[in-house]
């Protein structure tokens, strides 16, 4: 059994800062490195890309703001009452990976071909990996994600008796998740199979863990992030079916003119 460990906090110039806000920060810094690299290296406009990156960013935490406060606590989020709501500081990961790919799919549409918006979107779904995957490190050592009692041996240990830390094993699952991820867009041929491929691990595993966790908002039986996880697997279905159609000879003018408007 894993043994409980406070959240720890730490010292910064005097100001105590705890661990899941450094997890935090670093989660957010990863995503936009991870997801410039990759999309460099897909030949994407550099410039164009880091706009569109940062807008998937800010959309992802509109998105993982609004799931939690709307879905999950819907009596402060439909309560009227805006002292409530401006002091409410949930976040939903499912909601911040919606967010982030609805609204990089709106913008990128603007000005890239369909074949070009998926490329980019397989870009900042593995980047989406690596924060996610800091960002549970920084929920295990927090413990704000608590699933079933168990006497399993990754149980933690905590004082009122030992539990399941879903924050701790989601974090542990991703790690092989973002690794093939990676693997998947170095060798896909087609554009949206690294979106289909994450969509669906990433759906499939809140799917089934999520029957685990306690004390979560449900509605017929189903939590909100369950709801979402099957969107992810029913939209990586329709990108699998839909996308060998996208590519086109359209879809280089378009590129071409992006590309000269970010030299």
């Amino acid at each position: 059994m894993i043994p409980y460990i406070p959240h720890p906090v730490v010292s910064i110039f005097g100001l105590q800062v705890q661990a899941f806000q450094i997890t935090l920060t670093l989660a957010v810094v990863s995503f936009v490195l991870v997801a410039e690299r990759l999309a460099r290296r897909k030949g994407l406009p550099i410039v164009q890309s880091a706009r569109m990156a940062a807008a998937a960013l800010a959309l992802g935490g509109i998105g993982s703001y609004l799931t939690m406060l709307l879905a999950y606590f819907p009596e402060i989020g439909f309560s009227g009452d805006w002292r409530a709501i401006a002091a409410f500081g949930g976040m939903s990961s499912t909601g911040a990976l919606f967010g982030g790919h609805l609204g990089a799919w709106l913008v990128t549409r603007r000005y890239w071909s369909v074949e070009r918006s998926l490329q980019f979107q397989d870009a900042i779904i593995p980047a989406y990996g690596v924060a996610l995957t800091i960002g549970r490190a920084g929920c295990a050592l927090a413990h704000d994600h608590l699933g079933v009692h168990s006497d399993a041996w990754f149980a933690v240990d905590f004082p009122g008796g030992p539990q399941l830390d879903m924050g701790l094993i989601e974090c542990v699952l991703l790690i092989p998740i973002t690794v093939a991820m990676f693997y998947v867009d170095r060798h896909a041929r087609r554009p949206g199979t690294t979106l289909a491929f994450g969509f669906i691990c990433h759906g499939v595993m809140r799917f089934v863990l999520d029957f685990w966790r306690v004390d979560d908002k449900t509605y017929f039986g189903l939590m909100p992030s369950q709801y979402l996880s099957v969107a992810f697997v029913l939209t990586a279905l329709l990108v699998l079916a839909l996308a060998p159609r996208a590519a086109g000879p359209t879809a280089g003018r378009r590129l071409e003119a992006g590309d000269a408007a970010s030299r």
